[in-house]
């Protein structure tokens, strides 16, 4: 046995290994999720709250009375935050852009005239 009988061909050799790079898996986002992200975001400032809490989306989103989105189509926690930053991000450009002289109010007791 020489060494010319181990040629091996490059076509032959399989990937394998633990520092090989996995390919992403990127789910679509939906009409009917786009509405509900945009429901939970209408709702949680029509009940005053400044943020919305992505942990408590993600439950409705899994916890619903006939569930809308099955297991795969779910999105996370994260993705969740990162949809309604963007959101709130968009929503202040837009306010900003309509009346840009107009600046926020301090709250009540912060000021040097309420002590």
């Amino acid at each position: 046995m020489a060494l010319d009988d181990y040629i091996v061909n490059e076509n032959e050799v399989e990937n394998m290994g633990w520092a090989l790079k996995q390919a992403s898996k990127r789910k679509k986002n939906t009409p009917e999720m786009h509405k509900f992200l945009k429901d939970q975001f209408v709702l949680f400032l029509t009940l005053g709250q400044r943020r919305v809490d992505a942990c408590i989306v993600q439950h409705r989103m899994r916890e619903s009375t006939n569930p809308m989105f099955k297991e795969n189509k779910r999105l996370s926690a994260g993705k969740i935050a990162s949809y309604f930053c963007s959101r709130q991000s968009k929503l202040k450009a837009l306010a900003a852009k309509v009346s840009p002289n107009v600046t926020p109010r301090a709250p009540f007791g912060s000021g040097p005239l309420d002590e």
